[in-house]
């Protein structure tokens, strides 16, 4: 009895797959549909959203650093620069801001304003206070709030703004 079972599933099976290849071999009546293809998806470029830090009177703008090509300059962290002191110089239609935290590698063509005014800055006692700059240029308006702002010429916005009010000179300093 096991035998006649098997024996006739074989046969059902040899009938099954032949049958299946007589219709492979009868001409197709009716147009074939070719598959369509679907894209394969492609990574798409995200936008990172800055990370804001809490409100305070110091707001940096550090940009992420970009790939660039090796002949290209790379920008540098100013996420660590401080307003060290603001203070009128002997001169009061000047003024001078200094910051700490100013790298080391900063490129030389770095522009620093201090409100509509570009200022000269320089490392003034480099075996003491390797990352202090100190900035001077025309004094804005006693009292007004502006912001200190590092320029690169390459990059589209401030690598880093610091607000602060301008103080009045004190008697000391006339």
């Amino acid at each position: 009895m096991v035998r006649i079972t098997v024996i006739g599933l074989l046969i059902v099976f040899v009938l099954t797959a032949c049958g299946g290849q007589e219709a492979e071999l009868l001409p197709a009546t009716e147009t074939p549909i070719s598959p369509t293809r679907m894209p394969s998806p492609t990574a798409t470029p995200r936008q990172l959203a800055p990370t804001l830090p809490p409100i305070s009177t110091r707001t940096s703008t550090a940009i992420p650093e970009p790939t660039l090509s090796p002949t290209q300059e790379t920008i540098p962290d100013l996420s660590g620069v401080t307003l060290y002191e603001v203070t009128h110089l002997m001169d009061p239609s000047m003024f001078q801001v200094s910051m700490d935290g100013w790298p080391v590698n900063m490129p030389e063509d770095a522009i620093v304003r201090v409100g509509m005014n570009i200022f000269t800055c320089d490392v003034l006692f480099p075996d003491l206070f390797p990352n202090r700059v100190y900035c001077w240029g025309k004094a804005p308006a006693n009292g007004t709030e502006v912001k200190i702002q590092v320029i690169l010429e390459k990059v589209p916005l401030p690598l880093l703004e610091i607000s602060f009010r301008v103080p009045y000179p004190s008697d000391d300093e006339n």
